[in-house]
């Protein structure tokens, strides 16, 4: 019997993230560039994509996933998630036994627990999260189709993938909350 799409995609993707590839896939936002969280190679390549001062987002799966690479998960943490009704990462105080460069100055790491099925089925397989950001470019439309990313960060991808290469994604960035030590939140982008 013939793999199906999604099996078909998502196997090409998980031999390029684990041979420490730069993906371009649909993720539940937009467009997404992302690799292993945890190859210290790959992540270095991603952060060279990204414009100075910025930070990826580390994709996980499941609750479980997230406890295992953030710090002390609060339970405001697990309440914001429970009422978000669109994507939503959340800045949380402390990552751990990631490649380094995915934590800011202060050792704040953004964290986003994706429900979409390939990007789940990339991080199963993967048995890891993947550090990505929104493959999005100033004065270019928001990339809902993956001719609408920018050449530059196309052509740095070691694959873009075949998945959803016809549709058009919702077009929207997932919101950003970052939640202190001290349980104090601050919006960056609803």
């Amino acid at each position: 019997m013939p793999a199906s799409p999604i099996e078909t995609a998502s196997a090409e993707a998980l031999e390029t993230l684990r041979k420490g590839g730069v993906l371009l896939f649909p993720s539940d936002t937009l467009w997404t560039m992302a690799c292993d969280a945890c190859n210290a190679e790959a992540v270095e390549r991603l952060l060279a994509l990204l414009p100075e001062g910025e930070r990826p987002v580390v994709l996980v799966e499941s609750d479980a996933m997230l406890m295992r690479y953030a710090v002390n998960v609060p339970d405001l943490a697990w309440q914001l998630l429970e009422v978000a009704d669109k994507p939503l990462s959340l800045v949380l105080p402390r990552g751990r036994d990631m490649a380094p460069g995915l934590a800011a100055a202060d050792g704040s790491v953004a964290f986003r627990l994706v429900e979409e099925a390939f990007c789940r089925r990339l991080m199963r397989g993967l048995r890891r999260p993947l550090a990505s950001f929104e493959a999005v470019a100033p004065g270019l439309p928001m990339p809902t189709r993956p001719e609408l990313v920018a050449e530059g960060l196309r052509s740095a991808a070691d694959l873009v993938s075949a998945w959803r290469q016809g549709e058009s994604l919702a077009g929207r960035l997932a919101g950003m909350i970052r939640i202190r030590i001290d349980g104090s939140i601050q919006v960056l982008r609803h």
